[in-house]
């Protein structure tokens, strides 16, 4: 795969996740010649599924939002329609830690406020103080500004300090891997900004909401053989437009071409050129092309996440695995983020009479479990599913990922800083990827499609580029 077979590129995309082969697809069906740089051996970014002993084991994403519609249109365009599987409904809860124990979120509960009364009031998961601050959402009055704020800020000011503490910070800040205090409301969890605004109250507003007829759709998708079956239909889609173990070192633009340059020496000259790489790879490329838009990427932080799989007999685990999984709040003091107990969320990932569990960690708070060798990791993991699960019995298989740098930090005052990063490139250069405007697949995968829409309909207003 690292020699494209295609005829000489009109767009380079440099980086191959999901971003980088969205754009490039885009392209190709819109009658153009893209091609893809990717460093790596493999396209695909943190899209990764392996195949082990009966097992199917995802060591970045395993779920696909389907109210966000992207990601499931772009499988359907790709014939993937009969490989889509849906979670197991009838583990369809989610359990938070609080002082060594699992509890329940409670019925009609969503992210950070209930849409039902009755089970949020009989939930231990916050003290009865806890649950009465936040019960005083109902009388506070909303806040009508627009200057952004932080998750942690919108959710103390509106439900209470506990709230953010006990819930929002595994819960929302778990979804951007971010701490709540440091998160972008704005560029996160609009929605619950536009709550306050329409009904004056986040819990007044998702009891409304809840009012409303039910859908009985499945919330999320994935596939058969893991989430990497929509990156390997992309790239048997892109056949000789990919080229792998190909680093870029330099970008120029000369008498309205972009020059990049590999670290091999080679040189393509193109009219058109995405960028679809983390932040400090953005920052370097876009040294001599657009300086002001790279100093301002090389100021979005990044943080790390790595992933742990372990696989057992169900025999071997004490406690029913009824749920998808649970969240730890970092007030829990505890060396992990979080669990997915993916053979009870999903269908066909481990073998009849086995259980698969995947474990996150290296989020802010679990920050020196990422930095520890694999046998160190994996040793303080296994002690946390003793602690949290009452497992001892040894895993019959396991793997571990860590992804540096993996998640962008949406910090206050994102999307206006994003939209400067944009504001300063040349005609014929974009930016995609998740540092921008969403670090979820589908989000994604949206913004990868209107970066090459974009770059489409320059080509048309300007046919000589």
């Amino acid at each position: 795969m690292n020699t494209p077979t295609s005829p000489s590129p009109d767009t380079m995309i440099v980086g191959g996740g999901i971003a980088g082969l969205t754009a490039a697809y885009t392209l190709k069906q819109a009658g153009l010649t893209p091609l893809v740089i990717e460093r790596s051996p493999r396209p695909g970014g943190k899209l990764l599924t392996e195949q082990a002993d009966g097992f199917t084991i995802e060591s970045g994403p395993d779920a696909f939002l389907i109210r966000k519609p992207w990601a499931l249109a772009l499988a359907q365009s790709l014939g993937l329609s009969d490989q889509i599987i849906h979670p197991r409904r009838e583990n369809a809860r989610t359990y938070v830690v609080r002082r060594g124990t699992l509890y329940p979120l409670p019925d009609g509960f969503n992210l950070i406020a209930p849409s039902k009364l009755m089970p949020f009031l009989r939930s231990p998961l916050l003290s009865p103080l806890g649950r009465a601050r936040a019960l005083l959402d109902l009388f506070i009055p909303p806040h009508m500004g627009d200057d952004d704020e932080s998750v942690g800020a919108f959710v103390t000011r509106r439900l209470g300090r506990e709230v953010a503490d006990a819930l929002a910070d595994p819960l929302l800040g778990g979804v951007f891997n971010a701490p709540v205090d440091r998160l972008s409301l704005a560029a996160s969890f609009p929605q619950f900004k536009q709550l306050e605004r329409q009904h004056g109250s986040v819990i007044r507003g998702l009891m409304r909401a809840s009012r409303a007829p039910k859908s009985d759709a499945p919330a999320f998708f994935s596939f058969i053989g893991g989430a990497q079956t929509l990156v390997d239909a992309l790239v048997d889609a892109l056949h000789g437009h990919i080229m792998t173990r190909a680093e870029a070192a330099r970008l120029t633009h000369v008498d309205g071409l972009y020059h990049l340059t590999l670290a091999d020496g080679r040189t393509f000259s193109v009219p058109r050129l995405i960028l679809a790489v983390p932040p400090a790879a953005s920052a370097k490329l876009l040294a001599e092309v657009a300086p002001e838009s790279a100093h301002l990427i090389s100021q979005i932080e990044t943080t790390d996440v790595g992933v742990a799989a372990l696989g057992y007999k169900l025999a071997d685990i004490p406690r029913s695995l009824d749920g998808f999984g649970a969240v730890v709040p970092s007030g829990e003091g505890r060396p992990i983020d979080g669990m997915t107990w993916a053979s009870a969320k999903w269908p066909h990932r481990a073998p009849d009479g086995y259980a698969l569990i995947r474990v996150f960690f290296g989020g802010v708070h679990t920050r020196p479990t990422f930095v520890l060798s694999d046998s160190e990791a994996l040793a303080v993991i296994r002690g946390e599913m003793r602690d949290l699960l009452g497992i001892t019995a040894e895993p019959v298989i396991t793997r571990l990922t860590r992804w540096p740098s993996a998640y962008p930090l949406y910090a206050v005052g994102h999307l206006e800083h994003a939209a400067a990063i944009q504001n300063g490139l040349p005609d014929g250069l974009a930016l995609t990827g998740s540092a921008l405007y969403g670090v979820g697949v589908p989000d994604v995968i949206h913004h990868a499609q209107d970066t090459a829409t974009h770059l489409i309909g320059i080509t048309h207003a300007h046919p000589t580029l």
